[in-house]
């Protein structure tokens, strides 16, 4: 069962960095969240990245589930 959770975890471990590098590359494809903070940016898939882009690079803020409340982010 551990192997399971392991190679679960490379998984999502490989989806998120592939995610992050897509979004590097293009990153004005998030919808602007000023709701949440000047500067922030979303990208949903299964789960949300908030990012911001500083001196061109890209800082990841938060992974939250799509679930859970952005507002309660507090970046």
């Amino acid at each position: 069962m551990n192997g399971n959770l392991v190679d679960a975890a490379d998984t999502y471990i490989t989806k998120l960095r592939d995610l992050c590098e897509f979004i590097a590359s293009q990153p004005e494809i998030g919808v602007a969240r000023s709701d949440i903070a000047i500067d922030v940016r979303s990208f949903p898939v299964d789960n949300c990245i908030y990012y911001e882009v500083v001196e061109s690079s890209l800082r990841i803020s938060r992974v939250w589930h799509s679930s859970q409340d952005p507002i309660a982010l507090h970046i």
